[in-house]
């Protein structure tokens, strides 16, 4: 799981694939990089296109400073610049679904490899073009189940299955069992080999205790509840050996940590449903879970969840991309987030201070911008409002962030945002629009009364002039550098209630999202698209967007709430519309 390296100087963790497998379900398999010095974290993942499957079991470094990544489908490696990844494809490997990671003394690379549902198992050994391949149905190895895969100083390969330990001297096959061997089983929940090439290998003892075999090579020897209390009660299954330090954990249950520093053994409750444990360089001892990493510091377990090392949720309030092609995600249950790949960064008050966190009372990152003068603009709802300004995007420069609230503006609730083309930025709420002007430094809030804004907007666009518009009940209201006007649908011949999102194209002619189709507006004259006269799912359509070669995409739902997540093109060529 770990391996102290010279460019890296990282933990590598498999953190959610185990997950995924274990509650049967598919979510988001990644990779994470730990940089003691920075506290940086970078995330590879398959939602971002990095590794080829959501279940991500065991990931190591080399010697050469080479990321190995075991994978539902496929081992991937990456080298510091690229990702390869080896499959039955490209591989006489007879399965892709690989589940552990080691090297021998050579640097070539062993792994093992086991299919669920069929029986379908083995080890591999890759020495960078060749492959050796053993199962039982070529060899002697007496278990198609295998899982963890250990290397021993004399080059020996320990292999963990469910109901034994086999060992692999590079010509013959040793199994050790509950049979044949001093091994207590017959469960064998996992193993880990210390400095003296002792193994250790947890197994369950009665139903209510567990036991910690040893061998020695010759010996066995056994860590219970006779000898060691602290083992008393808790259903042990994973296990890491680091010279004289030994961190054992439940998998569930109440998660219990059950340290041993060298000298005494001592319990500990950490992380949430554990699938690993290790133990760093620096002898610091570390616990990953279904939705946290939890590093002990002192007496006290110190969280990293996926609102201070990821994409916090699935409940985006906002997506962004800024001029430096960098994505941004204002988060319903995190806050504010930047991925500048393959690094996250999130900016909400559950981070653990990794990051900062300009407000403590909202979780609820609800917009971001940029504006004409390249600042980037993110708004968290809340009471207190919370706007903060990253001058010239650089967010990495936190001492130059600028923070408005309710102490230095009038912000408060905001919900979206968007900037002109004359410098100003102005935050939506229920309560009015705020307008920031980077000109003058100053805060103006339009309303019903000082402007043509009703009570409520939904639809909010930027014309190539730099004019935004804010919808409303049958009408846009527009500001135009300093001057408000409108245009009222009726008057203007288009039926047309309410409108959900506003584009222009190169031509600078209007597209409304409407809930009655998608209408375009040009010179003066009105055409509509609906499920009349295109193929357009339903007329209530919620977002329009417009690439720089014109195509224009929206997506539609049904009234009863069920979204088609169906994206239309409307080639737009110099008025034509092919549909």
């Amino acid at each position: 799981m770990v391996k102290n390296t010279t460019l890296f100087q990282v933990i590598v963790l498999e953190i959610y694939g185990q997950a995924a497998e274990q509650f049967f379900f598919n979510g988001e398999g990644s990779v994470v990089r730990f940089n003691h010095q920075d506290t940086v974290f970078t995330c590879w993942s398959d939602f971002e296109g990095y590794l080829p499957s959501d279940f991500v079991y065991d990931a190591k470094v080399d010697s050469n400073d080479v990321l190995w990544v075991a994978t539902g489908d496929g081992l991937c490696k990456y080298d510091g610049i690229s990702w390869t990844t080896f499959t039955t494809a490209n591989t006489p490997l007879p399965s892709d679904n690989i589940r552990s990671i080691s090297f021998d003394n050579q640097n070539n690379i062993w792994i093992s490899f086991y299919e669920v549902t069929v029986n379908i198992g083995g080890i591999a050994k890759f020495d960078g073009t060749n492959w050796t391949i053993y199962t039982p149905s070529n060899s002697n190895l007496p278990n198609f189940e295998c899982g963890k895969i250990l290397i021993d100083s004399q080059n020996n390969k320990w292999i963990h299955s469910k109901y034994s330990v086999t060992k692999f001297d590079g010509l013959n096959f040793i199994d050790f069992n509950w049979q044949n061997s001093g091994l207590y089983g017959p469960l064998v929940y996992d193993i880990a080999l210390d400095s003296a090439d002792r193994l250790y290998a947890l197994t369950d003892l009665n139903g209510i205790y567990i036991q910690l075999n040893v061998f020695d090579g010759n010996n066995w020897s056994y860590i219970n509840h006779t000898n060691t209390p602290a083992m008393s009660n808790f259903l042990l299954q994973k296990i890491f050996i680091k010279k004289d330090k030994i961190i054992l954990a439940e998998s569930g249950g109440s998660h219990a940590v059950i340290l041993f520093d060298g000298l005494a053994w001592s319990t500990y409750f950490g992380g949430d449903m554990i699938h690993e444990v290790f133990i760093d360089k620096d002898d610091t001892f570390w616990v990953s879970g279904v939705s946290t990493l939890s590093k002990l510091e002192g007496n006290q377990w110190k969280d990293y969840s996926r609102y201070s090392t990821a994409l916090a949720e699935y409940n985006n309030n906002d997506v962004f991309v800024d001029s430096k092609n960098r994505k941004w995600f204002a988060n319903g249950n995190g806050g504010i987030q930047v991925f500048d790949c393959p690094k996250w960064q999130s900016y909400g008050p559950w981070n653990q201070g990794i990051y900062p966190s300009p407000q403590s009372l909202s979780t609820v990152g609800s917009s971001i911008c940029e504006d004409s003068d390249g600042n980037i603009w993110f708004s968290y709802n809340s009471t207190n409002g919370t706007v903060v300004k990253i001058p010239q995007g650089d967010y990495r420069n936190y001492t130059a962030w600028q923070v408005f609230d309710l102490s230095n503006s009038p912000v408060s609730w905001v919900e979206a945002s968007i900037a002109d083309g004359y410098g100003n930025v102005f935050f939506y709420s229920d309560f009015g629009v705020y307008m920031f002007s980077n000109s003058t430094q100053q805060w103006t809030t339009w309303n019903t009364i000082n402007s043509p804004l009703q009570n409520y907007s939904y639809g909010f666009g930027k014309d190539n002039n730099g004019a935004v518009y804010f919808s409303g009940f049958q009408q846009l209201a527009i500001y135009t550098n300093g001057v408000w006007t409108s245009k009222n649908f009726p008057a203007l011949g288009a039926a047309i209630t309410i409108v959900n999102d506003i584009a222009f194209d190169s031509q600078n002619n209007m597209w409304l999202a409407t809930e009655e189709g998608v209408w375009k507006y040009s010179g003066g004259i009105w055409t509509t698209f609906d499920t009349s006269n295109s193929t357009i799912v339903h007329n209530h359509v919620s977002s329009i967007v417009i690439n720089d070669g014109d195509s224009v995409f929206v997506s539609s739902y049904n009234a009863t709430g069920f979204f088609m997540e169906v994206f239309l093109s409307l080639m737009v060529t110099r008025g034509q519309h092919l549909l």
